[in-house]
């Protein structure tokens, strides 16, 4: 099955599916209630500015 994934992600054919709102350190607290209330789509993404 690992095979298989790796064929179809070199191909394009994979994609991890993203909450589509974004998220920072400031808001990262509304990040987690939407993974706890079930509101989230998916990966949920906080980016961290560097």
């Amino acid at each position: 099955m690992l095979h298989q994934a790796t064929q179809l992600a070199d191909a394009g054919q994979l994609r991890p599916i993203v909450d589509p709102r974004h998220f920072t350190l400031d808001t990262a607290l509304d990040a987690h209630n939407a993974v706890e209330q079930g509101t989230s789509v998916g990966k949920i993404v906080i980016d961290i500015a560097i």
